[in-house]
């Protein structure tokens, strides 16, 4: 065993780890100056209060149901139905949020030169230890909130939405600790939290998409009477009186925990934080996508070359059947989002819910037509083949057209919108797939001021650049509700088949 293994063992040098981690924040303090602090520390307020404002505006506006257009305010009727929805869905994202975020890591330079050494690992560690258990507190408030409000029926009665607030906050505080035990468990493989996250994703889900279509055999929720309201918050109070219980069972064991997590377990954690900050940073999902692919293959194994079957189009019709079975998970995952095309047509009525249903179409199709845009987006791979081009690119329409569809018609239908307004949109889908294929613009644009800096508003057409074709047919559904509405979309789709590539 060498002096290092050794060191680890006993726990290292506490005293070395503090005052590195003092003259680290030092050197970082001095780096910069108290202008730049400011305004850093000014757009993270200000952009987190900003999206938790949209949130909970929107979800204020959903659980009040002033407009009712989908479902006959389904979700009025059942609050503490939706209120559970609500808090399952939360809890699992939260979840999988700080499972793929480790719940702990450390940035390269820290990992590099610091963790390497003698130094407590612990000690090292408490600073991102400290950040994870913070937002997931921040989380579990946010969801505290949205459960309050739904509980309520959209009302703002300051009471409960203390306790939801308080619960949440200490419950997302805890979610870290729970997690911890299994990030020091698995090096690699899947993030801590995936199974539990996608059981309460599945059951909030299913509730929600009942309570949304009408809730048929569920029991009527009770009334809020005043021994009721006294009842609840006892039931409150126990519950945080067992939460902080177990949190504090956690937390004595919180250093042991962080000294045995190893160099691999941490860079887990590391990419996914660097990958969302890069992808946030550019608007450019690259390096997000490009962490999932490798992720991906490292569960999947490998899979053997085969030949193509058939000849033509046909061969290629078969082989992107077999790529969209290989990943399944991706496209499946679009279907699970038509229950929120109906929140958002409970809450802001028709309109909304088309162009969230437009949305999610689009998302759809980008992601089964991953051989359709491969095929368009590559001059060189069509003068490969010797087929005929457009007998290839008609094959691997196949499956975006097929998940557009498998989207579009429900979300419309469910939303009391007309059959070919759900071919409206499919066809849009398919146009904007093929539309994501080509190159986004490389112009910067003109440049905005925004509380968070200049932003070119060239980076934002590239980010909407295939899904801007959607949400433009889905806005004239919305605005023209006729249908030789449709010819727009087919205008559309035939403008992307000829189009010179």
């Amino acid at each position: 065993m060498t002096s290092l293994d050794a060191t680890r063992d006993r726990g290292g040098d506490d005293v070395a780890a503090r005052e590195a981690a003092r003259a680290l924040a030092v050197a970082r303090s001095r780096a910069s100056e108290a202008g730049e602090r400011f305004a850093d520390l000014y757009v993270w307020i200000f952009s987190t209060a900003l999206i938790t404002v949209w949130i909970l505006s929107f979800a204020r506006e959903t659980f009040t149901g002033r407009t009712c257009s989908a479902g006959a305010c389904a979700v009025q009727d059942h609050p503490a139905y939706a209120a559970l929805a609500v808090v399952c869905l939360g809890l699992g994202a939260l979840l999988l949020a700080l499972g793929a975020a480790g719940p702990v890591s450390a940035e390269r330079a820290t990992a590099r030169w610091l963790l390497t050494t003698t130094a407590d690992r612990a000690v090292l560690l408490r600073g991102p230890f400290g950040a994870a258990v913070t937002g997931g507190a921040f989380g579990g408030v946010v969801v505290g909130l949205l459960a309050a409000m739904a509980a309520q029926g959209g009302g703002l009665e300051p009471a409960p939405l203390a306790a939801g607030a308080a619960l949440g906050a200490v419950v997302g505080a805890l979610v870290p600790l729970a997690l911890l035990p299994a990030q020091t468990a698995r090096p690699w493989g899947r993030a801590p939290g995936t199974l539990p996250a996608g059981v309460l994703g599945g059951v909030g889900l299913a509730l929600l998409s009942w309570v949304l279509l009408g809730g048929a055999g569920l029991p009527e929720s009770p009334a809020l009477t005043a021994d009721r309201v006294v009842a609840a918050a006892w039931v409150a109070a126990g519950v945080l009186a067992l939460v902080l219980v177990a949190g504090l069972a956690l937390t004595l064991r919180t250093a042991g925990r962080l000294a045995e997590l190893s160099d691999a377990q941490l860079a887990r954690g590391r990419e996914v934080v660097d990958a969302v900050a890069d992808s946030a940073l550019m608007l450019d999902a690259s390096a997000l996508t490009g962490l999932q692919r490798r992720r991906a293959d490292q569960r999947r194994g490998r899979h053997p070359s085969r030949p193509l079957h058939g000849r033509g189009g046909f061969a290629f019709l078969v082989a992107d059947a077999r790529q969209v079975r290989r990943r399944w998970r991706s496209v499946a995952v679009t279907f699970l989002a038509v229950p929120f095309v109906l929140v958002a047509g409970e809450g802001f009525g028709y309109g909304a819910a088309i162009l969230a249903a437009t949305a999610v179409v689009a998302w759809a199709g980008r992601q089964a037509g991953a051989g359709l845009r491969t095929w368009l987006g590559s001059r060189g791979l069509r003068r490969s083949v010797r087929s005929a081009p457009w007998t290839v690119t008609l094959a691997l329409t196949a499956a975006p057209t097929l998940a557009c569809a498998l989207v579009a018609v429900p979300a419309v239908l469910l939303v009391d919108g007309p059959w070919w307004g759900g071919v409206h949109l499919a066809v849009a889908g398919l146009a904007a797939t093929m539309r994501a294929a080509d190159p986004p613009p490389v112009e910067l644009g003109a440049v905005i001021s925004t509380p968070a800096g200049a932003l070119p508003t060239g980076l934002i057409f590239s980010v909407l650049h295939g899904p801007d074709l959607a949400l433009l047919l889905g806005l004239a559904l919305v605005l023209v509700g006729d249908p030789y509405v449709v010819v727009t979309a087919l205008a559309a789709l035939g403008r992307q088949v000829v189009k010179e590539r």
